[in-house]
C-alpha cells in the first residue's frame, strides 16, 4: 500500500486546523503520514496539535514542527524535508478533503506511478458557498495551474531535492509544479494522471487571491523562466487572468 504524505501549514489558525484535522482523520485510507508545520503560533494551535497526537487513529503517523519560518512556502519546504512517503499533497489549515474516501478512491487500486495526479476541487468563498472547478488539461500549465494546488498529489521521489522558490511570494506553487512538469518531460511522456474526482475544498481568500497583481506578474516571469514562452503568449495569458478574476 502506498504511503501518502499530507503536509499541513498553519499559523494562528486554530479554527482552520480543526476543520482540516476532521477531514484527515476521517479518511478511510490506512497508510497516511501527516506532517504539520506550525509557524510558532501564538493562539492555542500548539496545544491543539499536541492533543491531536493523543487522539488520532494508529493508521496516521504524525510529525509536528513548530518554529518560526519565512512564510508559507518556506514552511512547505520544511514539509518536503520531513516527507518520506510515495506521494505528497499540501492541505493547509482551513482546507479539507472533499470526502472520507478521496484517498482510497485514488490509491487503493492505482497500477501506475505518474509524476503527478490531480483532479477537481471546490472553491469555498467567504460566505461558505462552494463552487466546483473541474481540472483542466495538462497543457493548461503554460497559462496557470490546471487545478488547485490542494488537488495535486506529487510523486515524492521526484521532488525530494526540489524546493519552493521563495522569490515568488504568491506563485511558488505554480513555479514548483511547472518545474516538475518540465523536468520530467511530463507532457510528452504522458507521465501524469487526471482523475475525475473532487479532491479538496479550499478557502478562496488566501495568499494568492489577496495579491492578484503580483500573482499575474510572477506567472508572467515563470512562463519565461521555465517554458521560455514568447512575450505575446505571456501578455495574452496575463490579460486573460486579469479578465477572468474581474468576473469571479
Amino acid at each position: 500500500m502506498l504511503i501518502i504524505d499530507i503536509v499541513t501549514i498553519t499559523y494562528n489558525n486554530h479554527e482552520g486546523l480543526v476543520k482540516t484535522t476532521e477531514s484527515i482523520v476521517k479518511q478511510k485510507y490506512k497508510n497516511i503520514n501527516w506532517i504539520i508545520i506550525d509557524g510558532a503560533s501564538k493562539d492555542n494551535t500548539v496545544e491543539y496539535i499536541n492533543s491531536i497526537t493523543r487522539s488520532v487513529e494508529s493508521n496516521i503517523n504524525i510529525t509536528i514542527t513548530s518554529e518560526k519560518d519565512n512564510g508559507i512556502y518556506d514552511a512547505m519546504n520544511k514539509g518536503i524535508e520531513c516527507s518520506k512517503g510515495d506521494y505528497i499533497i499540501f492541505l493547509n489549515a482551513g482546507d479539507e478533503f472533499n470526502s472520507d474516501n478521496v484517498l482510497s478512491s485514488i490509491f487503493d487500486n492505482l497500477s501506475i506511478s505518474p509524476a503527478l495526479i490531480y483532479g477537481n476541487y471546490y472553491r469555498e468563498t467567504n460566505n461558505g458557498s462552494l463552487s466546483l472547478v473541474k481540472a483542466k488539461p495538462i497543457l493548461y500549465i503554460y497559462h496557470s495551474l490546471p487545478t488547485s494546488h490542494q488537488a495535486i498529489f506529487y510523486k515524492r521521489s521526484l521532488i525530494d531535492k526540489q524546493r519552493y522558490n521563495l522569490t515568488y511570494n504568491v506563485s511558488s506553487d505554480y513555479h514548483f509544479t511547472s518545474k516538475l512538469i518540465k523536468k520530467t518531460n511530463c507532457i510528452k511522456n504522458k507521465n501524469y494522471l487526471i482523475v475525475d474526482k473532487t479532491i479538496s475544498i479550499f478557502e478562496y481568500n488566501g495568499l494568492s487571491r489577496n495579491n492578484l497583481p503580483l500573482l499575474y506578474k510572477d506567472a508572467f516571469n515563470i512562463q519565461k523562466e521555465i517554458f521560455n514562452l514568447n512575450i505575446i503568449f505571456r501578455l495574452l495569458s496575463y490579460f486573460l487572468k486579469y479578465l477572468r478574476n474581474k468576473v469571479l
